[in-house]
């Protein structure tokens, strides 16, 4: 905070200044920053510089008005210092919230009046889950027909197409990811697949690229791994001997 506080040290001696030369202006500060109080959504990145990721809001004491920049959501830190946030939403962990500016008045005396105004919302943001067919067919998600969706898949199988199928509903669909529901997203890959045979984890594979593989497919997995198991074992190179009755 130090930069921050240098910075504010010389607009209070322009303003002190001003006043002693009979010249005394309103001051409304500008500043880019993370003070204490302020609640970020997860979307903003971080402003950190040599260790410091946060200010107080009295760092700004002595001028009128700080409007203050890099969280995305309105909120009032002190009756003079606040976020106005973001004008449209940038992730969808925003989606609960509605985005605002502040209108204010300056007097002869310094800050008059602050008023929120809202922003209207040009198109909401949804989160949704559920199978392809529940998404796209159930009355329960009708009200997400026109939002920005970000959508989870509970398939068993990875559905194909996905994205095209949920855009016929949610022409606005952006985000997509399935999640079967008894996958363990914390196992690393090398724990899931430990102890189980080369056919166990291909036939796993194709039945989350795609289904189950038929009773065909299966038959022309195990020939394709016992011809590289063959392969593999030919061309191995055998032991060295030593013709001890040549020696």
């Amino acid at each position: 905070a130090e930069v921050l506080d240098a910075a504010m040290d010389l607009v209070r001696a322009d303003l002190a200044a001003r006043d002693e030369a009979g010249q005394p202006v309103r001051s409304v500060v500008l500043a880019h920053a993370f003070i204490v109080g302020g609640e970020a959504t997860g979307s903003e990145r971080s402003i950190s510089s040599g260790g410091i990721e946060t200010a107080p809001a009295s760092a700004f004491d002595g001028v009128d008005y700080v409007a203050l920049g890099h969280l995305h959501s309105p909120q009032t830190l002190t009756e003079r210092v606040r976020y106005s946030g973001s004008p449209l939403p940038y992730s969808f962990g925003e989606r609960s919230h509605r985005k605002a500016v502040w209108i204010l008045e300056l007097d002869a005396d310094g800050l008059g009046s602050v008023d929120r105004v809202d922003l209207p919302v040009v198109r909401g943001l949804a989160r949704i889950e559920g199978t392809v067919e529940e998404l796209t067919t159930h009355a329960a998600f009708s009200e997400y027909e026109d939002h920005y969706v970000s959508a989870v898949l509970t398939d068993e199988v990875r559905p194909v197409d996905a994205m095209r199928l949920l855009q016929q509903r949610f022409r606005h669909a952006i985000h997509l990811e399935w999640r079967r529901p008894e996958d363990d997203g914390g196992l690393r890959y090398r724990d899931r697949v430990r102890g189980r045979s080369d056919l166990e984890i291909a036939t796993s594979f194709l039945t989350d690229m795609r289904s189950a593989p038929t009773a065909a497919e299966s038959a022309l997995f195990e020939r394709a791994l016992a011809s590289v198991q063959r392969e593999t074992e030919s061309t191995r190179t055998p032991a060295s001997t030593v013709d001890r009755g040549a020696a």
